[in-house]
């Protein structure tokens, strides 16, 4: 639905540019994850009658090791950036928009395998993806409203603060 709201309003080339970053920002999702999603949901579910302490922790590094993760893919991405000429590109600003919004969308994800460990969902399906694509489409008509007009930087602008407003 949202990719149907995206190209009405951005044109084909822009689409396809929107595209290919929401599918790039998903593969370094899963690097970024770095195989978390099973560690959490069994030590959570493990400990949660006993100790509600060692969730915290559990949390706590997988939290860490995200950022440390999402640090090192900014950079990287970034140098690439820098070193392929990319930085000359129009498209540089809707890339940087999709890199700082990985650590927000592996929070997001952390947060849903704990509460798949805790017994409060089912899958990750149910919780992160819902709240951030709702604030986007009331986001999206907000923003429409106003008279804007939109382009590829605005509707990666609204989609990373759905995904901030998601996550708190």
């Amino acid at each position: 639905f949202i990719s149907i709201l995206v190209s009405n309003e951005i044109g084909v080339i822009s689409t396809g540019v929107y595209n290919v970053l929401i599918k790039t920002s998903q593969i370094l999702l899963v690097i970024n994850l770095w195989g978390l999603n099973q560690p959490i949901i069994k030590n959570i579910s493990a400990i949660h009658q006993k100790r509600a302490l060692e969730n915290t922790s559990i949390l706590q590094s997988s939290y860490l090791l995200a950022t440390l993760l999402s640090i090192i893919i900014i950079i990287s991405g970034i140098i690439f950036f820098i070193f392929s000429g990319f930085n000359k590109s129009e498209y540089l600003i809707p890339s940087c928009l999709i890199l700082f919004s990985l650590p927000i969308t592996t929070f997001s994800k952390i947060f849903s395998f704990s509460q798949i460990g805790l017994g409060k969902a089912k899958n990750s399906i149910m919780t992160e993806p819902l709240f951030a694509h709702g604030f986007f489409i009331i986001l999206f008509f907000a923003y429409r409203e106003l008279g804007n007009t939109f382009n590829l930087n605005t509707i990666l602008t609204i989609l990373l603060i759905a995904k901030i407003i998601g996550l708190c």
